[in-house]
């Protein structure tokens, strides 16, 4: 099925200017592009909030949402599995809200990021330096819709994926740490 026919679709938040940041506790937070990782869910705890915007209720972030970051050189859908506060996407991002039952966001996330969604975003973009999907052509992916409890496996094996490239990367960090401690102590310092 085409993802239109399976979700609502609606660009982030046309920002007028630069982001103005505001107090830690007042206004809305506001995900922007530079937010986004590599993980399927983002780590959200320190975007900005702005005081000084206003927005329809279509622009506050559901838990359960999707963002698709529909610029750059690897567009990528971004589960917002839990959400810490009232949360708001800038534009260029896009939100993808799930009208059905028979697709989990993190599904739909992982599979934005998938070959075939790759290699339909990158024969339908727009731009060479800076590659651009239009809302039109992520209306029109093509979607696999799998028994839900494929989807779900498919979620735990990513999860459990990610979880173990961020335990190897704090490995990393320790041994490189405990390396340099034991080379200095035989060096006298």
């Amino acid at each position: 099925m085409k993802l239109k026919d399976l979700t609502d679709i609606q660009t982030g938040y046309p920002f007028r200017g630069a982001i103005v940041a505001g107090s830690s506790t007042e206004g809305l937070a506001v995900i922007q592009m530079g937010d986004l990782a590599e993980n399927l869910v983002p780590d959200l705890k320190n975007v900005i909030r702005s005081g000084s915007v206003s927005v329809k209720a279509g622009h506050v972030l559901k838990s359960g949402d999707i963002l698709f970051r529909a610029r750059g050189n690897f567009p990528a859908g971004y589960w917002l599995k839990e959400l810490p506060e009232r949360m708001i996407a800038a534009a260029p991002l896009q939100r993808i809200r799930i009208r059905t039952n028979v697709l989990l966001p993190g599904f739909l996330a992982w599979y934005l990021r998938q070959s075939a969604a790759q290699s339909y975003f990158e024969a339908n973009s727009q731009g060479s330096s800076l590659r651009m999907v239009g809302i039109d052509v992520l209306e029109n992916l093509m979607i696999p819709v799998i028994p839900l409890e494929k989807q779900q496996k498919i979620i735990e094996l990513v999860e459990l994926s990610e979880r173990e490239r961020e335990l190897a990367q704090k490995l990393i960090a320790l041994k490189s740490v405990y390396i340099n401690k034991t080379v200095n102590q035989w060096l006298g310092e």
